[in-house]
Order: C-alpha cells, then sequence, then structure tokens
C-alpha cells in the first residue's frame, strides 16, 4: 500500500502497510486513565453546544487506546456490543458514537432525525478486530464526502458519505465511557479500556492508506476541537479542562448517580 498523509500538525508518509496493527510504541506517554467498569464515565461540558463539539465538514475523532483481555481488571467478560468509547447525543434527535462493534471489534456511527440539521439519514463504518492488551492508535476521519476507519495508521475501512455529517445540534451531552446524561435517552453502556490521548478535530487529519501512529501525545494546534492528555495533568484530578476551541471541561462521574470514577495510572 501507498503511504499516506497527516494534516495538521502531523507527519507524512510510513506508518503501517496492510491490514496490519502494528502497536504504537508510545516512547512519549506518561499517564493515563483506566476505565475498568461499563459505568465508569468522563462527562464532556461547556462551551456553546453543552459539552457538544460542533462536528461539520470535515472531522477526526481519534485517540491512542489499550483494550483488556476479558477478566484483565476482574471483568468476566467485555462490555456487550454497542459498549461506547466515545459518544455525544443530543435528546431525541442525533447520536453520534465511537463504540465497540463487539468485545473485539470497534465501530462509528451516526443517526439522526427530522428535527436534527441535515437530511437525517444514517452513517455507519466498522473496523477490523482489534488487538487486546496492547496500545493501539484508532482514528475515525470524515472528509466531507468519505469516512474512513484506520487502525495503528493503516486503513481498514472506508464509506461514501456525499450527503455529509450534519453539525451537532444544541444540549448535547458528550461523554468519555458509560453517557450518563443523556436527556431523555437511556444511559449507555461504557466500554472497558485504557486512554492515553484522545482527540477531536475540525480537519480530515489522515488521508490514503497508511501513515506513521503515534508515539507521543499531540499537542492543541488551530484544527484541534477537544484534546485530553492524560501525560500533561498535573495529579489526579477527578475534573480539568480540556484544551482546544470548543471549550469543554471533563469530570469524571458526572450527570446520574450510577456513573463512576476511571482511574488514574501511568502508561
Amino acid at each position: 500500500m501507498t503511504g499516506g498523509t497527516t494534516t495538521g500538525g502531523g507527519t507524512t508518509g510510513g506508518g503501517t502497510t496492510g491490514g496490519g496493527t502494528t502497536g504504537t510504541s508510545g516512547t512519549g506517554f506518561i499517564a493515563a486513565i483506566q476505565f475498568t467498569r461499563g459505568s465508569d464515565s468522563i462527562r464532556l461540558a461547556g462551551g456553546s453546544l453543552t459539552g457538544g463539539v460542533p462536528l461539520s465538514a470535515a472531522f477526526t475523532v481519534e485517540g491512542v487506546f489499550r483494550f483488556p483481555a476479558p477478566n484483565t481488571y476482574g471483568v468476566l467478560t467485555s462490555p456487550p456490543a454497542g459498549a461506547n468509547i466515545w459518544e455525544e447525543a443530543a435528546s431525541g434527535t442525533e447520536d453520534i458514537s465511537v463504540y465497540l462493534t463487539s468485545s473485539t471489534g470497534f465501530g462509528a456511527f451516526w443517526t439522526g432525525s427530522a428535527s436534527s440539521p441535515g437530511n437525517g439519514s444514517n452513517g455507519g463504518i466498522t473496523g477490523p478486530t482489534l488487538p487486546l492488551n496492547t496500545w493501539v492508535h484508532l482514528a475515525w476521519v470524515f472528509d466531507g464526502a468519505q469516512e474512513r476507519i484506520y487502525v495503528n495508521g493503516a486503513l481498514t475501512s472506508s464509506v461514501s458519505l456525499p450527503g455529509g455529517y450534519p453539525p451537532s445540534v444544541p444540549s448535547v451531552n458528550t461523554a468519555l465511557g458509560y453517557n450518563s446524561g443523556r436527556g431523555d435517552i437511556p444511559p449507555s453502556s461504557g466500554a472497558v479500556f485504557d486512554l492515553a490521548c484522545f482527540r477531536i478535530s475540525s480537519v480530515a487529519r489522515y488521508s490514503g492508506a497508511s501513515f506513521a501512529p503515534p508515539t507521543s501525545p499531540w499537542s492543541p494546534d488551530a484544527n484541534t476541537l477537544l484534546l485530553i492528555n492524560p501525560s500533561a495533568i498535573s495529579g489526579d484530578p477527578t475534573a480539568f479542562a480540556c484544551p482546544g476551541s470548543a471549550g469543554i471541561t471533563a469530570t469524571f462521574a458526572a450527570g446520574i448517580g450510577s456513573a463512576t470514577n476511571p482511574s488514574w495510572r501511568s502508561y
């Protein structure tokens, strides 16, 4: 496969080739956040959309994650299909999520209704089986006409979506893991995972067949809507500001009482 390109503060070419999942080396990572239960949650709130990130003509949702094998954290089975890594939902109108399609699969989905912007159509994409107990870079990219999934820099799935994704609607409830503040939509289960870095951008940062996955945390740039970098956060706070133009604050276990705190750990 030919080398791809990253946009906005990234690197060019190289990376993995074929459909492989060579692990992220993570030489510059120090800390991570650990979600050990399906109820662990970080609520993302603030800004004009009450926690929503204004996804528009192009975006990238990405992170460096580690998914444990069953029973690694005392969890006998992994969360069910549909368990969220990240979700942005507006009551009764719109739901955008990055989730586990099964205990070892990965996917992304948007659904809307007639009351939300755009045509109310659905868009979804699924990726491959993920490696367990190793760090992996996942990226969901939309360039205005096509959505793509990359795993450790390798393009694994692509879907044409010429109608595009409409921007997020107001009064959005957003969370990593368990989303407990979704208004009239029932709470959704969170996945079990470790998080070393998470970023949402207002551009399609990756194109082509492959690119070099990150080996250290990102720094915010002009295209960053939201950045969570545990390695740059001092102590073990349960709330912190997220760099990026969306003006988001991250709070552990916010929302309804059934949400629980994730924990801090070394990388």
